[in-house]
């Protein structure tokens, strides 16, 4: 296990007890675990467990401690006695569960995985880490389409991971012995303190690599550089290194040197001064750095408060030369494990390492679908890129359709961390989206594929086009979408190809095109209305008129909304007239969403028929008109209800209405004939003081002698009616006398 990842886990190291005195030898030990000085403590435990194999808390610190020397054998013997005993805590049964995996041991790991998972229900990483295993066919599944080597002339006896594409060669870590730092001793496992190394190719085909040298004197320090990240000028560095900033060296509060971001411009031929991370802190770390093409957003690795695991991956954009405060990317990426060592290439695929997603064990690693800050969902790169052991740090070339990445996995040369190249084999599909109309490329086009229940997603570049790996004899569905277009669907299928020969799929895609439709119809008896005038006018546009035509046999009319995209709000005005109809005015307003034919609702272009004696109250549903007692004047409310009539006659120029208003039989004959008579000539008043011709509105009171049910007065007897029954006489009508 690499030094970075040890310093990023300090927070999860797994202490069993304090320091008491069980002897010397016990004491001692102890004293080294609690210092995380793993190396020394397993060598006094082995002491201590040889003289009393029964001695509880060395059996489990000693667990650990090869746990965290990444010695898999002898942590999985340990652990195999731990876990037996009757002090086990949780954590020891999944650290147990995870070292199998390891050792490729799936079917006894797979127990005690459950057996974790029953002792700690709300912990997803047991249960992801299960449920992975009814996936690990499909994670060997591409394994002929990689060729893997072990990076020659750039490998050490020590750790060396984290490539980084640089110039005409590789970036990457290493402690191998080179310089005078080199003396130094990290007490977690007496390894050398790791700097940043540069590597020349000497062929990029094999690959194989030309003498390494340090990388930067200013960048490089005696306490530990880590993995980095540039701009794609390369003018601007993001990097890891333990908490040693001019020339001081900073503690967390349990005595931990924890891991911080730094960075530096180029300019004019050299690196500039050295500026801290803002966020970094002295009791949790930062570290592994990507970054997008323009420098302008970072993603990092961090235990910061807020993580949901051990390490997450976390987010900050430069602007205005700072850095804003970092946000966690939830738990799509993040689990209750570890993430690590994310790296972006070419802004269209983000690749990271986790051990909470579930996978062939250890670190894996996986690949995302990456736009603009958006990212799709996790795929596991599965065998041969990933293996049992820890894989981490990729990096990739679409150009050469190759790559390096770092493992631990084991190798003749023996070395702890070390660099892997990789290859591309098998054949491809070229997905490529254009327009259909223009035949132009759509850049940055999201297309999903689908083979049987396995679902990616790649994003096109610059010219429409995506390289993606394909299997044989396999059937493909694709859908490709675009923002202001709409879903396309395509399906390709590789069975009786040739893997020698790539394919090729277009996939045309068409602006959406909202369709309007406006149907008219007859209020009462559904019927569509033929050739009803219908003008709309877009409101939002300074009234241009969009439709202006008579209806067709379906009472319809149909328009195209050119020039609108998805998100946009509509509003129209809308007017329909029609001969023998009331003719109205409405108005319509939508948001414009995924379905691209808009149907006005039927019931607002419902038009109502008209005749002689028709009472357009009713049917533009004007609310009782009310006066004060035994007055005649407009209130304000009255006012609101004749306003309607108003516009019902500016939209009707041709009807003449007459004004009857009505009253209950309540007082005398005489006194409510003169009473409803002037209430209705000052309504007519009202409308003809709105503009209206005083020719086209008559006036009539009618006082009690059109009641409309049988609440008649008799003299000075009142009629047995309620409250109700008598407000249904006092009315105002308005009857069409004339059209």
């Amino acid at each position: 296990m690499n030094t970075f990842k040890k310093i990023l886990l300090l927070s999860l190291c797994f202490i069993i007890g304090n320091v008491f005195s069980q002897g010397v030898a016990l004491k001692k030990a102890n004293a080294h675990f609690e210092k995380l000085e793993y190396k020394d403590a397993a060598s006094l435990y082995e002491k201590v467990l040889k003289k009393d194999p029964k001695t509880n808390i060395a059996i489990h610190n000693l667990a650990a401690c090869y746990l965290k020397l990444n010695d898999v054998q002898n942590s999985e013997k340990w652990y195999s006695k731990a876990v037996l005993l009757n002090d086990t805590k949780p954590d020891e049964y999944l650290h147990y569960a995870e070292i199998l995996k390891q050792s490729n041991k799936y079917e006894e790991s797979k127990k005690w995985f459950s057996k974790y998972n029953s002792l700690v229900g709300n912990d997803k990483r047991g249960k992801k880490q299960f449920d992975s295993f009814s996936h690990l066919k499909e994670l060997y599944a591409d394994s002929a389409n990689y060729k893997i080597s072990f990076a020659k002339g750039i490998n050490s006896r020590g750790a060396d991971f984290s490539p980084y594409y640089y110039k005409e060669g590789v970036l990457y870590i290493s402690e191998r012995d080179h310089d005078k730092h080199s003396t130094s001793e990290f007490m977690w496992d007496q390894s050398h303190f790791l700097d940043l190394y540069y590597s020349e190719f000497e062929n990029k085909e094999e690959p194989t690599f030309k003498k390494e040298r340090p990388f930067s004197s200013k960048l490089n320090t005696k306490y530990h550089e880590g993995p980095l990240a540039m701009n794609k000028a390369q003018t601007f560095i993001v990097f890891t290194r333990n908490n040693y900033f001019k020339k001081k060296v900073r503690l967390s509060d349990d005595g931990v040197n924890k891991l911080k971001l730094f960075y530096n411009e180029f300019n004019n031929g050299k690196w500039s001064s050295t500026k801290e991370f803002p966020y970094n802190n002295n009791q949790y770390s930062c570290g592994h750095p990507a970054l997008t093409s323009d420098g302008k957003t970072m993603y990092f690795v961090s235990d910061m408060p807020g993580s949901i695991g051990g390490t997450d991956i976390w987010k900050s954009n430069f602007i205005n030369n700072t850095w804003t405060k970092p946000e966690n990317l939830g738990e799509k990426i993040n689990t209750e494990g570890n993430e690590m060592f994310p790296t972006l290439i070419k802004d269209s695929v983000f690749y990271f390492a986790s051990n909470g997603l579930g996978g062939l064990g250890g670190l894996d690693i996986f690949s995302i679908a990456y736009n603009n800050g958006n990212m799709g969902t996790p795929k596991n790169l599965g065998y041969p890129i990933n293996s049992s052991m820890d894989d981490f740090g990729l990096i990739y070339s679409p150009e050469t359709e190759s790559g390096f990445f770092s493992s631990n996995r084991p190798n003749k040369d023996g070395g702890s961390d070390d660099i892997y190249s990789f290859k591309t084999k098998g054949f491809y599909l070229n997905v490529i989206v254009i327009d259909e109309n223009t035949r132009l490329p759509l850049s940055k086009s999201l297309v999903t594929y689908t083979a049987s229940d396995n679902t990616s997603s790649i994003i096109t570049d610059d010219k429409g086009m995506y390289k993606v790996k394909v299997l044989p004899e396999t059937e493909y569905n694709l859908t490709a979408s675009y923002p202001k277009y709409g879903n396309a669907k395509s399906a390709i299928s590789t069975k009786g190809s040739n893997a020698k020969k790539n394919l090729e799929i277009v996939i045309p895609m068409r602006p959406i095109e909202y369709k309007l439709i406006a149907t008219v119809t007859d209020a009462k008896t559904r019927q569509f209305i033929n050739e009803a005038e219908i003008k709309i006018l877009d409101e939002l546009n300074n009234k241009t008129v969009f439709i202006n035509e008579k209806t067709n046999a379906q009472g319809s009319s149909t328009k195209i909304l050119l020039g609108k995209t998805k998100g946009e709000k509509i509003k129209f005005e809308i007017l329909l007239k029609k001969e023998k109809y009331l003719s109205k005015t409405e108005i319509f307003e939508i948001e414009l969403a995924d379905e691209p034919t808009i149907q006005i609702p039927i019931n607002l272009l419902a038009l109502d028929p008209i005749s002689i004696g028709t009472d357009v109250g009713k049917l533009i549903d004007i609310k009782p008109i009310y006066f004060d007692l035994d007055k005649s004047v407009i209130r304000q409310d009255a006012a609101t209800e004749l306003d309607k009539m108003v516009t019902i006659l500016l939209e009707n120029p041709t009807i003449v209405i007459e004004l009857g208003s009505h009253t209950d039989c309540r007082a005398s004959a005489g006194y409510n004939m003169s009473l409803s008579d002037r209430r209705a000539k000052a309504s007519a008043a009202y409308i003809i003081s709105k503009g209206i011709d005083k020719k086209r509105i008559f006036w009539k009171g009618y006082g009690e002698s059109k009641l409309i049910n049988k609440c008649a007065c008799e003299g000075k007897t009142e009629a047995p009616c309620s409250e109700e029954e008598h407000q249904l006489n006092r009315r105002t009508e308005f009857k069409i006398v004339k059209m």
